[in-house]
């Protein structure tokens, strides 16, 4: 029994490392189109976003689980920096699988005022970003960040590390590098 276990559990395991290495979502791929609840309660749509007028591209943050620590403080390091990236016309989008009531809670507690926070709570957009995590069993998307461009492609893709331990600052320098 403990035999076929270990069995299953290294096929999941082998599975995952070949399905990460395969990355088709890069620089230059064009963005699905995509609307999902957020946390205010209205429906948000990413290619209608990067319409806008005042919108040139997304800074979309894939994180695991918001209410924990790293993550916590991934998006409100992004918070800090709301200003100057609003001066370049970057909207901050955080997405995970949690319940848009988690979202407007962590909101709330965090003081967000301007990200924009999404539920993809079956995780199909995720897994269109390479994003889901079968390492836990897909329970967790696997954390992830990108800016797309207001033409929808992707500018820009940041470390799976990308966390409070990356200066936010680096993040706003590549940005801006798109833009120069």
């Amino acid at each position: 029994m403990l035999k076929k276990l270990f069995s299953m559990l290294l096929s999941i395991i082998t599975l995952g490392s070949c399905t990460s290495l395969n990355s088709n979502v890069g620089v230059g791929f064009k963005t699905p189109n995509f609307s999902l609840p957020s946390d205010t309660g209205s429906t948000w749509d990413l290619y209608k976003h990067l319409a806008r007028h005042d919108c040139r591209g997304v800074l979309l943050v894939i994180v695991p689980k918001i209410s924990t620590q790293v993550c916590s403080s991934q998006v409100c390091g992004l918070r800090n920096k709301h200003s100057e990236l609003a001066k370049m016309g970057v909207s901050v989008v955080v997405m995970n699988y949690q319940s848009t009531q988690e979202l407007a809670r962590f909101r709330a507690e965090n003081g967000l005022k301007h990200e924009i926070l999404l539920s993809d709570a079956s995780g199909a957009i995720c897994k269109k970003f390479e994003a889901n995590n079968p390492w836990v069993l897909n329970a967790y998307p696997k954390r992830k960040s990108f800016f797309i461009g207001k033409n929808g492609l992707i500018q820009c893709v940041f470390p799976d590390t990308l966390t409070s331990a990356t200066p936010s600052d680096e993040v706003i320098r590549k940005i801006s590098g798109v833009f120069a």
